[in-house]
């Protein structure tokens, strides 16, 4: 019995140091730990960092990566703040024996330097467009759309620093709201209407192909050409106090060399007496590519006949016409002419497919388009009354676009200069010169362009 008691302690003896054997490795091998908030013993220990400065702690890499993102993301969602370059890291801390700081879920977020973008939202602010337009009376102005502001997002740099967000220079911007701009019409309309007020005591309609020479006999008459083609095969001689309106309207000249209109009571005519009161709104005007059976010569070319022409009157408007092809000559031409206008017309270009195209012409390059004459003598104007040299007056040319070796010509063979002459908002592509305004006085340019 003794000797199973010893063999019991020897045995109870061997199992202790064995334990405490156990107990001693165990402990060597739990020596470096840190204690978390509520005291518990962790194996390892990780920081975030920004810089030297620890922002928080964490018992792994995983916990402690989690948190650097947590409160980067903390940072952005309270600031704005995108696409960011921090200045964090996480790293392992070689643990020491005994107590160390404890792991808090309380990070130190100001020594954290953040570098990205913020966005604002700002307001595209609407523009305010000018636009030339006929529709309006020049002098004029009307606001054809008021516009609104859009929308925009701005990005600047930013840096978080010290827990404040600073906002740098712009780096970009984008419209994500369109503004649509303010609309300002600029009259340019340059219309004398007092000249147009006259009134004719009957009316003549004619439909596609009508006799317009049989029409306008007598004048004091308003003609109306529906839209269609209408040919003429001589001259038409216009009265006082005639309108034709002929929108949508073709007239075509049938024979060769021969012009389109003229006024009448050209025999005894002096000064400004032969007619007066005439208006031509509208049409298309196709004259022809012939020269003049009879006449003189110009540049060793025989002249052609203008395709519209009056002489020694009064109160003639031309407007919203289109007129082209001639042979070494003009288009229009007022000889000894007063208070007259040409408005809105093509002239020597017609509009096809959306698209401007150059009528025929062949001749001198220095006929214009549109000629201010005087009636000085019959190699000037075969037909024109009596030769005392009556010049053009008070004359305007406005709104037209002109294809033509040359715009506008005023006399250049007398000393009867034209004088009042206004010349504004026509667009012209000319092949010798835009205008020719020798021996004119008192003539007035405003914002003529090329075409």
């Amino acid at each position: 019995m003794r000797k199973f008691g010893i063999q019991k302690i020897i045995l109870l003896l061997l199992i202790a140091a064995a334990v405490f054997t156990t107990g001693l490795l165990l402990l060597q091998s739990v020596s470096f730990y840190a204690i978390d908030a509520e005291g518990h013993h962790i194996r390892e220990l990780w920081a975030v960092r920004a810089g030297e400065d620890t922002v928080v702690l964490a018992d792994s890499r995983k916990h402690a990566e989690a948190q650097e993102q947590k409160i980067i993301a903390g940072i952005a969602k309270e600031t704005g703040l995108k696409n960011i370059k921090s200045n964090t890291s996480v790293e392992k801390i070689k643990l020491e024996r005994g107590i160390h700081p404890k792991i808090s879920g309380d990070a130190s977020t100001e020594v954290i330097v953040l570098e990205g973008t913020v966005d604002k939202e700002k307001t595209a602010k609407k523009k305010t467009e000018q636009r030339n337009s006929f529709n309006v009376k020049e002098g004029s102005t009307r606001v054809a759309e008021k516009g609104s502001d859009g929308k925009k997002i701005v990005t600047y740099a930013a840096e978080y620093k010290n827990g404040k967000l600073k906002q740098g220079k712009k780096v970009s911007e984008k419209v994500t709201v369109k503004p649509k701009n303010k609309v300002i019409l600029l009259g340019t309309r340059v219309e004398n209407t007092d000249i147009e007020k006259f009134s004719t005591a009957r009316t003549v309609n004619l439909s596609d192909g009508g006799d317009l020479y049989s029409a306008i006999q007598g004048g004091n008459v308003t003609v109306n050409l529906a839209p269609g083609t209408y040919y003429i095969h001589r001259q038409v001689n216009l009265y006082s106090n005639t309108i034709i309106n002929a929108r949508g309207a073709t007239i075509i000249q049938s024979k060769s060399g021969a012009g389109m209109i003229k006024n009448s009571n050209l025999g005894s005519a002096t000064g400004y007496n032969a007619n007066q009161n005439i208006m031509i709104n509208g049409g298309t005007w196709v004259g022809t590519s012939g020269a003049r059976s009879a006449g003189g010569f110009k540049e060793g070319r025989r002249m052609g006949a203008d395709v519209i022409n009056f002489l020694h009157s009064q109160n003639i408007t031309i407007k919203n016409a289109t007129i082209y092809n001639n042979y070494n000559a003009h288009l229009i031409e007022f000889t000894g002419c007063y208070n007259c206008q040409i408005i809105n017309c093509d002239l020597g270009c017609y509009e096809k497919n959306g698209q401007l195209v150059k009528g025929f012409y062949s001749g001198s390059a220095n006929n214009g388009a549109i000629q201010l004459d005087a009636c000085y003598s019959a190699a000037n104007a075969p037909s024109g009354g009596r030769f005392d040299g009556t010049p053009c007056r008070k004359i305007i040319i406005a709104n037209n676009r002109i294809m033509f070796p040359t715009g506008v010509e005023t006399a250049q063979r007398t000393s009867q200069n034209a004088s009042d002459i206004y010349l504004a908002y026509n667009q012209i592509r000319s092949t010798y010169t835009d205008f020719i305004l020798k021996n004119s006085t008192n003539v007035r340019q405003k914002k003529n362009t090329g075409l």
